[in-house]
């Protein structure tokens, strides 16, 4: 029995090289290349490789922190972050295994990618959970209603706090709650960072990890 971990952006339909030197860069107001202000959150997101360079200016959804409860999405309206959909997420994260499975404790780290229970210096990452199979902003859906600043050990996202979302199938959808049982499993994210001083961040990575039976 096989089992992978993949790292996607969700607009672009594009797998993102977990552990291959890429990943997604965070950009202010424009396009590639913009800083973000130090205390303001990222207005563009991109695919790069570990340098932040853009591997083909592959531009993905951006959902920006506004508040602890909303979030900018591409269309440049701010939602409730539980009025935003699964489709409008910056990344997906998907159990891929070649017979079905159900998984339990799932979670996901910001870290310093050397050790997964460090927090990463010189940037603050708020992380919301999409759980909004629909397309439309109502009715809500049941992920998360607040974000979560998250670093290292001490600020881990338990995704254990949203039953939906513990084990779900293909595309998000849980039609047997905690028990689904499926060969594809996805989880939809909003994430947005914030520097904390001037300078190019590229010592902050994240990790995804859960169990399956």
């Amino acid at each position: 029995m096989a089992q992978s971990i993949l790292f996607m952006s969700e607009d672009a339909n594009q797998v993102i090289n977990n552990l291959g030197g890429s990943g997604l860069g965070f950009y202010g107001p424009g396009n590639y290349g913009a800083s973000v202000v130090v205390g303001e959150y990222q207005s563009n997101t991109y695919i790069t490789d570990a340098t932040g360079t853009a591997l083909g200016a592959i531009k993905v959804n951006n959902i920006q922190y506004i508040s602890s409860a909303s979030g900018q999405v591409p269309t440049n309206d701010t939602r409730a972050l539980t009025a935003i959909p699964n489709y409008l997420a910056t990344l997906q994260t998907r159990l891929q295994s070649d017979t079905p499975v159900r998984c339990q404790n799932p979670r996901l780290i910001i870290y310093d990618r050397n050790d997964i229970t460090q927090n990463p210096s010189g940037v603050l990452a708020q992380v919301a959970l999409l759980v909004h199979p629909g397309l439309n902003a109502s009715p809500p859906g049941s992920g998360s209603t607040t974000w979560q600043q998250v670093g290292g050990s001490g600020s881990i996202f338990d995704v254990n706090d949203f039953p939906a979302a513990i084990s779900p199938g293909s595309g998000g959808l849980s039609p047997s709650g905690t028990d689904t049982v499926d060969t594809i499993h996805d989880w939809f994210w909003a994430l947005s960072v914030t520097p904390t001083s001037i300078g190019s961040k590229t010592n902050f990575g994240l990790y995804f990890s859960t169990e399956f039976l």
